[in-house]
């Protein structure tokens, strides 16, 4: 991966060439070792942004790491990488076996505006919206937060993932939406 490489270019790349090889006990393990490790440093409660999203049987596998661990973990299903292809299917079925009241609940990982079209965007927040979830999506360019608030698309729950490269003036449309960053 180039250094100089832009965030779609990375991601086509880790998505396009590394996930189709990853099985659904790849999944688990490496699922499982990175929640025991986040414990043993003192994470009790940590949020998996879960894009390998290539089957049920890998999100099952995830979702079975993450059970088997203890402390609480908040499955964050980004289904549907790279393409602007529906995952309500995939969404609403995790999401009616997690409930939402244990020590494993769900969010729904975006795809965001930087990897598809803000349709797309609009449509998985009314879905989101209908279940319950809380959202996060990854930014990393200047000029996303700006369109999605000029699209109305910028919400009290949703966490953007990075926003490095984002402006001031994005920073604050954020806080007034009463949105939250997680800087990773």
């Amino acid at each position: 991966v180039g250094a100089d490489w832009t965030f779609p270019e990375w991601a086509a790349a880790m998505h396009g060439t590394v996930k189709p090889h990853y099985q659904p006990e790849d999944v688990y393990a490496g699922t499982l070792v990175g929640r025991l490790e986040a414990l043993h440093c003192g994470v009790t409660t940590m949020l998996d942004w879960y894009h390998v999203a290539h089957s049920h049987d890998h999100e099952d596998a995830a979702v079975a790491a993450l059970r088997d661990a203890p402390g609480r973990s908040i499955f964050c299903l980004g289904a549907g990488w790279g393409t602007p292809d529906p995952v309500d299917e995939d969404i609403r079925r995790v999401r009616a076996e997690l409930g939402g009241d244990g020590l494993l609940t769900m969010a729904f990982g975006l795809r965001g505006p930087e990897a598809t079209d803000l349709h797309t965007v609009a449509r998985e927040l009314t879905l989101a919206t209908e279940l319950g979830l809380r959202t996060s999506l990854h930014v990393e360019t200047n000029g996303t937060i700006t369109e999605l608030r000029e699209h109305g698309l910028l919400r009290d729950t949703t966490t953007v993932v990075h926003a490095n490269g984002i402006s001031d003036n994005e920073l604050h449309m954020l806080a007034d939406a009463g949105s939250s960053i997680s800087i990773s």
